[in-house]
């Protein structure tokens, strides 16, 4: 018998249930589901930290272009193992592009 429970959004693990977590804030496809882990290590924290929050809410602008450009790692920004300066930094260019979309 096949186990049904969805994929993780964010790692690619099989979520613990059939139905998994909201990852809400995070940028993803509509219908997508995240793990217990990722929910509580990643979802939880951002949707508690609103400069994170700010940073995912613009996920058509490329936040991989920012970080490269800035050289702060994406993952660890978007996981939360940053510093409140790299958020400022990256939040700044967003904004800075948000300017520039029509």
């Amino acid at each position: 018998m096949k186990n049904k429970n969805p994929k993780c959004c964010i790692c690619g693990n099989e979520c613990e249930n059939e139905w998994g977590n909201n990852p809400a804030p995070l940028p993803v496809k509509k219908n997508d589901v995240c793990c217990d882990e990722c929910n509580a290590n990643i979802v939880v924290w951002a949707r508690l930290n609103p400069d994170l929050g700010f940073i995912k809410a613009f996920s058509k602008i490329n936040i991989s272009g920012i970080c490269e450009e800035l050289g702060i790692d994406r993952a660890n920004l978007l996981k939360g193992n940053t510093s409140a300066t790299n958020y400022k930094k990256v939040r700044d260019a967003i904004q800075e592009k948000l300017q520039k979309l029509p």
